[in-house]
């Protein structure tokens, strides 16, 4: 699967495998796969954090798609030591470190395929529409409540995302952005950005994934026209190196 590039396997006498993600293959993966370019997963930022789809990506390859999937993303993971999964609960699953530190919660039910070829389809699919998130649907949808994230220091955290599928997932599925609803008090906001699965017309199942805004204040054209606009340069520069 396309997906080794980015993380390398360690056996043990687990059912699972541990891994390792390096620096610089998570920042290829956030900016390759996802198409995400934000700053912090610059392997040289004093907060650099793996891409919390990169985690997730890593665990639909090593269980497969099943009809009920949920991810709750507990901690920031800031260097390369080694992951484990570890049994949680019935059809649960934490990511942790020889620590016990736990990164990543992951509810696994009724597994569906276990084929590379339906499950990389679907991580990049998956990926390509998370990395729209900002600030593709999240500049919009705060303007029109007249809320932003602080300009000088823009804070969107990746707090969970659930998948269900009704159908049998294929290797043509497609995520079709399918709305999104807000709660927003004080100075933070959770913004759920909704999702459905298709094959050509057919509703293959749905999904969401929820976001995290704080720092808010009152909405200002010109600053976060700037923001996104710097953004875009980054995006540029690395595509022009």
């Amino acid at each position: 699967m396309f997906l080794d590039d980015f993380y390398q396997t360690r056996s043990n006498a687990t059912q699972l495998p541990s891994f390792v993600v390096q620096p610089e293959q998570a920042s290829r993966f956030a900016k390759r796969v996802a198409g995400d370019f934000n700053p912090l997963h610059n392997p040289d930022s004093k907060r650099f954090c793996v891409p919390g789809d990169l985690l997730f990506s890593i665990s639909l390859a090593q269980l497969g798609l099943a009809k009920y999937i949920s991810v709750k993303f507990v901690g920031m993971l800031s260097d390369n030591r080694e992951l484990n999964f570890v049994p949680d609960q019935d059809h649960s699953y934490l990511i942790q470190d020889s620590d016990a530190k736990t990164f990543l919660s992951l509810t696994h039910q009724n597994t569906l395929s276990q084929d590379p070829q339906i499950i990389a389809p679907f991580i990049e699919a998956y990926v390509a529409f998370s990395g729209e998130s900002f600030p593709n649907l999240l500049v919009p949808i705060m303007a029109e409540h007249n809320i932003m994230i602080n300009p000088a220091r823009p804070m969107v955290m990746y707090e969970s995302m659930a998948v269900h599928f009704e159908q049998t997932p294929t290797a043509n599925m497609r995520l079709e952005y399918a709305g999104y609803t807000i709660d927003s008090q004080a100075k933070r906001a959770q913004v759920t950005l909704k999702f459905s699965i298709l094959d050509g017309n057919n509703l293959l199942g749905y999904g969401n994934k929820v976001m995290l805004l704080s720092g808010l204040r009152e909405y200002d054209h010109e600053a976060m026209q700037q923001v996104c606009d710097d953004y875009a340069t980054i995006k540029s520069n690395y595509a022009e190196s």
